[in-house]
């Protein structure tokens, strides 16, 4: 039975004229707009949207606004079997509600959307953070398999808590970067998502271990990479064009990029590798693109 609540054209019709007068108040108004787009009113903004995605908005909430930096937290995913795991008052937040809270960022293209439909996926995850795209896919796909990617030593317990409190999961944790070549990194820590390699060291830098992840690369239906900068070195290694998996979603970054247009330098690696390819760029020194297999849905 459809529950949804049907609006009248007369109904419709005052709705359209309460939220014009409502927008002609803001306007006319001193300082409303101002307020509007403050940090305080955005803050409260994005907790009433969380209601929709969190089984307990209101302990999230409370947690935001009087707890400890980088507390960490257990939250069930509305109507869902999948939890997820982060640090309050970080990073970790802001991705929470790109992934969670509508728009969803990781809201994939219909061709995209065909393919992830099958059962059974292998999801790689490069870049694992603290298991939040992790979560995401547990809670959207048939997951067979998980396989996530993190190095930095201060995402690791959080990765594990978020896999610990989804028992049962085929989710396993490789401690380390996704390289070309075995080997260790340089690696600038406990920047939460922003954590990356190094080109060189730093005073504060640590070195982390690193694996060729082109084995894993070959068993794999659907790759995330967003790995800081580190994409470039996969794009660049020949096994990438014939990597079998159906989609990719990357995040892109300048940084790394050694020409001057790295949206479209990913657009055409990724072509060159077989797939159809979608993503705008925004202007921005980063941006995300789907990729995916044609023909094979």
């Amino acid at each position: 039975m459809d529950t949804r609540t049907r609006v009248e054209p007369a109904a419709a019709g005052s709705l359209l004229e309460v939220s014009r007068g409502l927008r002609t108040v803001r306007d006319t108004v001193p300082g409303l707009s101002a307020i509007g787009h403050s940090n305080g009113f955005q803050a409260l903004l994005r907790s009433w949207r969380r209601r929709r995605a969190l089984e307990q908005p209101l302990r999230f909430a409370s947690s935001e606004l009087l707890g400890r930096r980088d507390r960490a937290g257990t939250y069930a995913l509305r109507g869902s079997a999948v939890s997820i795991s982060l640090r309050h008052r970080s990073r970790d937040v802001e991705i929470v509600d790109e992934i969670f809270v509508e728009p969803l960022a990781y809201d994939p293209p219909p061709g995209a959307a065909a393919l992830l439909a099958e059962p059974r996926l292998r999801v790689l995850d490069l870049g694992g953070n603290v298991g939040l795209f992790g979560a995401f896919a547990l809670e959207h796909y048939d997951v067979a398999q998980l396989t996530s990617f993190e190095p930095d030593p201060h995402n690791l317990p959080v990765l594990r808590r978020c896999r610990a409190a989804n028992p049962g999961a085929p989710w396993h944790i490789v401690e380390a970067c996704a390289g070309t070549r075995a080997g260790e990194l340089q690696f600038a820590s406990g920047h939460h998502a922003d954590s990356r390699v190094l080109a060189e060291a730093t005073d504060d830098a640590i070195a982390v271990a690193a694996i060729d992840v082109f084995p894993f690369l070959a068993d794999a239906d659907f790759v995330k990479i967003d790995i800081e900068g580190s994409e470039w070195d996969l794009l660049d290694d020949e096994r990438f064009r014939s990597i079998p998996a159906r989609v990719v979603v990357m995040e892109w970054h300048a940084a790394g990029c050694l020409v001057a247009d790295p949206h479209e330098t990913v657009v055409e690696a990724l072509r060159e590798a077989g797939f159809s390819v979608e993503g705008e760029d925004h202007g921005y020194p980063h941006g995300t693109v789907w990729a995916w297999r044609t023909g094979m849905a």
